[in-house]
C-alpha cells in the first residue's frame, strides 16, 4: 500500500501543514510547530514547495532500494522526510533563505516506472504456495493456541521439523481468529525477508487495529527500544558495539535508571513498534541471556512463544528460557515430524541414533516426503574417488 504525501512546509506561521490523498479520501491536519522561537527572532524562512512522497505502510528503510529516491517507511523520523528531501534535490540557498525542491523530473520518472522494483506486483512462485499452503491450511490443535498470552510456550525438535513454520501458523490463526498483533523475532536477516514476503504474500497486515504480524531481527528490536529510551542517539557502530549496548541497556534495567514506566511509556508512545499481543522467538536456542532478559522486561512471559531447536547452535550461547519461570507457567510442545529429511533417512538416523544410546532422536518421517538413500563406506572415503563423484553429481 502506498500514500502520496503533498507537503507544504511552511515557517510562516510556525507551522507543517500535510496533506494526505489516497483515492477519493483526502484530510488535511496540522503536524507540528517547530522552530518558532527562531521565526519570532527572524532568524530563518523557508520558502514553500509542493514536495511528492510515497509512504509504505508495510516496509522500513532497511526494506527500500538505495537512495535518492521519494520514499519512506514506518520507522521514519521527521529528520529522515526532511533528509530525503535534501537529497533527491539539494536545498537552494539564498542568505537565510532555504528552498527545498520537488527535485528532477528523471528521480521522479524512474520513481514510478512500470519497472521500478517498488511497483512490482508481487507474484508467489510454486515454492511461495507450497509455504503459504503450511501456514494458512494446515491443522494445528486448538490446544497450542489455548496457552497463548496464558503460558510461555517452548516449541522444541532438532533440525527439519517444522518450528519456523509452526511459529507462523500459529502467528497467523491468532491473526485470523483473533486479530492478535504478533511480532516473529530472529537473528537470521535472509528469514526476516523470506517471512515476510510469504506475509505479504498472504495478505496479513501489521495496523494496530487490524491485528497482523511483523517479523524483524532481534539486533533491531533492541537497536530501536534503545533509540528510543536514549541510551544510544544514533545506530552508528550499533552492530559492532552490540554486545556492550545490551550489556548497558541490562545494567540500566537491573539498576532501575531505565524502569518499567520508562518501558511502558515507549511501547505506548511507539504502539506501532512495541505494541505486541504476542512474541515469537525464533531460533531460541542461540539467544543469550542478556537478550532473553531485556526481551522480558518488556513483555511477560506468558506473551513470549519460542521456537528451540535441539542442538541447533550457530551463536556462541546456549538459552535457557526456563530460567524464573514456575512449571506452571510454561508449556513445552514437541516436534518430531521430520519434513525437510526423507522418509528413508529419517528412519536411518532415528534407528542408527537408538542403536548408539542418543536420546531425544525419536523422528517420525514424513509421508510427503519418501524415498533417501543411505550409502555405508568402509574406511577412507578421501580414496574412494569415483564414489565421491557419483554422490557429487546427485
Amino acid at each position: 500500500m502506498s500514500v502520496e504525501f503533498n507537503i507544504v512546509v511552511s515557517l510562516f506561521d510556525g507551522s507543517v501543514r500535510t496533506s494526505i490523498k489516497t483515492d477519493n479520501h483526502h484530510l488535511t491536519q496540522e503536524m507540528c510547530r517547530p522552530h518558532s522561537s527562531l521565526l519570532r527572532r527572524g532568524r530563518c524562512q523557508i520558502t514553500s514547495r509542493l514536495i511528492h512522497l510515497i509512504f509504505f505502510t508495510g516496509l522500513t528503510e532497511s526494506d527500500l532500494p538505495k537512495r535518492p529516491h521519494n520514499c519512506f517507511g514506518i520507522d521514519v523520523s521527521f529528520e529522515r522526510v526532511l533528509n530525503i528531501l535534501g537529497q533527491i534535490s539539494s536545498p537552494a540557498h539564498n542568505d537565510r533563505r532555504v528552498t527545498l525542491n520537488v527535485g528532477s523530473d528523471e528521480v521522479l520518472e524512474s520513481t514510478l516506472s512500470p519497472t521500478s522494483p517498488l511497483l512490482q506486483t508481487l507474484e508467489p512462485t510454486p515454492l511461495d504456495r507450497r509455504r503459504m499452503d503450511r501456514i494458512a491450511k494446515s491443522a494445528l490443535p486448538d490446544a497450542w493456541l489455548d496457552d497463548l498470552t496464558k503460558k510461555q510456550v517452548v516449541v522444541r525438535g532438532r533440525g527439519g521439523v517444522g518450528k519456523t513454520v509452526i511459529l507462523l501458523q500459529m502467528a497467523y490463526r491468532a491473526y485470523d481468529n483473533k486479530q492478535m498483533r504478533s511480532l516473529m523475532l530472529t537473528y537470521n536477516k535472509a528469514l526476516v525477508a523470506d517471512m515476510r514476503r510469504t506475509m505479504a504474500l498472504l495478505g496479513v497486515p501489521r495496523q494496530i487495529e487490524k491485528g497482523g504480524i511483523s517479523i524483524d531481527t532481534v539486533h533491531a528490536f533492541i537497536g530501536r527500544l534503545m533509540y528510543e529510551l536514549g541510551v544510544i542517539e544514533n545506530y552508528d557502530g550499533f552492530l559492532e558495539n552490540y554486545e556492550t549496548h545490551k550489556e548497558t541497556l541490562l545494567a540500566y534495567i537491573r539498576s532501575g535508571a531505565v524502569s518499567s514506566e520508562d518501558l511502558a511509556g515507549v511501547v505506548e508512545a511507539n504502539t506501532d513498534a512495541f505494541l505486541w499481543d504476542a512474541v515469537f522467538v525464533d531460533e531460541g536456542q542461540d539467544w543469550p541471556s542478556n537478550e532473553i532478559d531485556i526481551l522480558r522486561a518488556v513483555y511477560s512471559a506468558e506473551r513470549i512463544v519460542v521456537a528451540d531447536g535441539v542442538d541447533q547452535y550457530v551463536r556462541a550461547s546456549v538459552a535457557d528460557w526456563t530460567a524464573g519461570l514456575a512449571s506452571e507457567k510454561l508449556q513445552s510442545r514437541r516436534l518430531r515430524r521430520c519434513l525437510r529429511m526423507k522418509a528413508n533417512l529419517a528412519h536411518f538416523v532415528s534407528d542408527f541414533a537408538g542403536a548408539l544410546g542418543l536420546q531425544n532422536w525419536d523422528l517420525e518421517p514424513s509421508s510427503d516426503a519418501n524415498g533417501g538413500r543411505v550409502i555405508i563406506v568402509e574406511g577412507d572415503l578421501s580414496t574412494k574417488t569415483a564414489l565421491v563423484e557419483r554422490v557429487s553429481e546427485c
